[in-house]
């Protein structure tokens, strides 16, 4: 059975009570945890916990899950409780877990799917799903894993080690440790000061699951390849040879020969000369040779202006008439 229970501040308290199955959750728990959570949407702060001081959530109820023997039944069973557990992480509200006992398996799973977790000084919280064999799959690897750390996340999982209060808090899976003489009183203080002061989101807006916000490692390399993976990418070229690719190769191989030939005749004709070689100085530096600047080019002869100021007329190849300055520096 799961009971809702909405105060007039906007306070929120869905209970799973099912004693006989430590508030294990079944097929039909799943169906009255739906109907609560739909039911208590304009809450401004949400409250889950279990009945009693036992358990809060022993995680699913294998006696009546048994009846699944089919991998289809098993996993539209996991998806059902994962879309559960997303809701809650969802919520629009403030979501604090009240852990009055211990959080075994699924029980874990659902609590780490809450924004706040209080726990009384004496319980434990295990993610001991191991011992059966299988691994969370309500989505409770990866918020524990945004919780405490890929490592410490691993080592809970993988071994199903069991936490007190006081080792959870301190790794930062539990927020919040009061004693069992005031436990009740301590978490509704908290959810009260935080349904006066509520801060929602505004409507429209999706809020972000924090089973999402465990990403890879980011880098700016990372950043680089998912911006080139984004970027569209050019055609594929085919791989076959044209004939004019064919053509081209072998212009190429035969002109090889020839540039190589070419590049040894200009070291050849450099190493013969000497004034364009390095020249080692005295104090064992070298230094490249320094030689006298070229005198200017001066125009042929037979651009010179005649006499009578008009050029003289021979054949050659270069019949430019004379410069007007250069024929007034050689009149002068």
């Amino acid at each position: 059975m799961v009971g809702l229970e909405v105060d007039s501040q906007g306070l929120a308290v869905l209970t799973i009570d099912r004693p006989h199955a430590r508030n294990a959750i079944a097929l039909d728990t799943m169906q009255q945890l739906e109907e609560a959570l739909d039911a208590a949407a304009g809450a401004r702060t949400l409250v889950i916990k279990g009945a009693g001081d036992r358990a809060f959530v022993s995680g699913g109820d294998l006696k009546e899950l048994s009846v699944l023997r089919t991998e289809e039944d098993a996993s539209a069973m996991a998806k059902r409780m994962r879309s559960i557990c997303d809701q809650l992480a969802n919520f629009p509200a403030p979501v604090i877990a009240a852990l009055n006992g211990h959080a075994f398996g699924g029980g874990a799973e659902v609590a780490v799917a809450a924004d706040i977790r209080v726990a009384a000084d004496d319980i434990k919280i295990a993610f001991n799903q191991v011992t059966l064999e299988i691994m969370p799959a309500w989505g409770g690897a990866e918020r524990l894993a945004a919780l405490v750390g890929k490592g410490k996340a691993l080592l809970l999982a993988g071994t199903g080690a069991a936490l007190d209060a006081v080792e959870a808090e301190r790794i930062g899976l539990v927020d919040r440790v009061l004693p069992r003489s005031s436990f009740d009183e301590g978490w509704q203080s908290i959810a009260r000061s935080l349904a006066r002061h509520p801060a929602r989101l505004p409507a429209g807006c999706p809020r972000q699951d924090r089973s999402r916000r465990f990403p890879p490692r980011r880098s700016a390399n990372n950043r680089g390849r998912r911006a080139a993976a984004a970027r569209p990418r050019a055609p594929v070229r085919p791989t076959f040879r044209t004939e004019d690719r064919r053509r081209e190769d072998a212009d190429t191989a035969r002109s090889a020969p020839a540039a190589a030939a070419g590049i040894l005749r200009a070291g050849q004709r450099h190493l013969r000369r000497p004034d364009r070689c390095r020249r080692r100085t005295g104090t064992g530096s070298a230094r490249p040779a320094h030689r006298a600047p070229r005198p200017p080019r001066l125009p042929p002869a037979h651009a010179f202006p005649a006499a009578g100021g008009a050029s003289e007329t021979r054949t050659s190849k270069s019949r430019r008439p004379a410069h007007p300055r250069t024929a007034a520096v050689m009149a002068a």
